[in-house]
């Protein structure tokens, strides 16, 4: 601890010199959950050292499976959502509204030379 009661920012690289057993163990757990997170799996087929740590896996791997039997049997409504959200959180679902907003103020506002459409913007602010 600080003065004030505030804690030490921990860094974990792994050449850090006096690192503690538990700062090694919370990485190993981190880089585990991190591959589960990105590959939907655990490659790594023993889990860190601890009682507490092989439950912890094996709920994670229960979540994961039970995650993917939905998915198999999600329906059309479902998969289509799924679709739709992934899209709406994408850097393209990012772009294209900047492309598109963009284009909206620069017609209204007659820098590209074409007829103005909204030129109070009402109908941009009641689209977004």
């Amino acid at each position: 601890m600080t003065r004030g009661g505030i804690s030490k920012c921990v860094s974990f690289e792994s050449n850090v010199p006096g690192k503690t057993s538990s700062m090694k163990a919370w990485e190993r757990w981190r880089n585990l959950l991190a591959e589960v997170i990105s590959v939907g799996e655990a490659k790594e087929t023993k889990p860190p050292e601890g009682g507490m740590n092989r439950v912890l896996v094996s709920n994670i791997r229960e979540l994961l499976a039970k995650r993917q039997e939905e998915e198999r049997h999600a329906g059309l409504e479902q998969r289509v959502a799924d679709k739709i959200t992934r899209f709406a959180g994408s850097m393209p679902f990012v772009y294209l509204h900047l492309a598109i907003f963009g284009a909206w103020i620069a017609i209204n506002l007659g820098w590209i030379g074409l007829r103005p459409f909204d030129p109070s913007f009402v109908i941009l602010a009641m689209a977004a």
